[in-house]
């Protein structure tokens, strides 16, 4: 017993030694390697697991950030698990709670925030093993624009998937990114008010300079926007219910108008977004 505890000791010492020497750490099965890491991502080996280690089928690591985008990477305890992973806006989710429980993700029972996370898997991309991703303003989700914006958070999702039946398991996890501040852009952005339409709607026209890419619009009655502005602050009102347009759509006289269902005072506010850093 005496000089197997030792046999162990030398091999373990063994193995640090080379992993000074050497980049990445192999697990091999027969002629197979099976499992390999990173020296820098491995603090050491254990037979068992310690107490106080969690074991985890995903780490979600953020490895960079800018105002309208962001990298990550799904690293897999095993090397060929398949997963669904996706992102979201914290404040999309928000919205939602605050609809039915009347607060917040950071103040709701955990086990709702993660079935409610959850649910936005099955929208998500299908993915196997430890892989980077890149999410940026102007990318493309089938016939989707993504939009990214400075200074908000975003929720990065990943679960098991069962290839069998397509659902998901129970290895669920997510991490959350902010976005750098924005700068104030050198571009400029309009808007006056022209009227109503022979249908009865707000007609609104914007001048727009070409440094702008896209602009955020919200439109409701004065009372209604300041009474959330109030409650919740001007950024989270507006990324939470702007519309958003391409300056295209809006430079030339937005064809469509702004509902006045009744007889009210009505307020328009409008965001430019100068989005070329990537």
């Amino acid at each position: 017993m005496i000089k197997r505890i030792l046999l162990a000791m030398m091999l373990v010492a063994g193995m640090a030694d080379i992993s000074m020497a050497q980049e990445n750490m192999y697990l091999i099965k027969g002629n197979q390697v099976v499992a390999k890491y990173n020296v820098d991502d491995v603090d050491y080996v254990s037979f068992s697991l310690p107490e106080g280690v969690t074991e985890s089928a995903f780490n979600i690591n953020i490895d960079e950030v800018t105002k309208n985008s962001f990298t990550y990477t799904i690293k897999t305890l095993s090397p060929n698990k398949q997963y669904i992973h996706s992102f979201l806006e914290k404040t999309l989710v928000d919205i939602t709670l605050m609809s039915y429980y009347g607060t917040n993700m950071d103040n709701t029972d955990p086990e709702i925030v993660n079935n409610l996370l959850k649910n936005q898997l099955y929208n998500g991309f299908f993915a196997a093993g430890t892989d980077s991703y890149k999410v940026y303003d102007g990318g493309r989700i089938g016939d989707e624009t993504i939009n990214i914006t400075a200074g908000q958070t975003y929720i990065i999702l990943v679960a098991d998937l069962n290839t069998m039946t397509n659902d998901l398991g129970d290895d669920f996890t997510y991490a959350t990114v902010t976005t750098q501040t924005a700068d104030r852009s050198t571009g400029t952005l309009g808007v006056a008010y022209n009227g109503l339409n022979e249908r009865g709607e707000a007609m609104f026209s914007f001048n727009i300079s070409s440094e702008i890419t896209k602009v955020y619009t919200m439109y409701s009655t004065k009372t209604t926007l300041e009474s959330f502005i109030n409650k919740y602050g001007f950024e989270f009102t507006l990324y939470a219910y702007a519309g958003i347009f391409s300056p295209e759509s809006l430079a030339d006289g937005y064809e469509g108008g702004w509902p006045v269902p009744e007889e009210d005072d009505y307020i328009m506010y409008a965001l430019g977004i100068n989005g070329q850093e990537r």
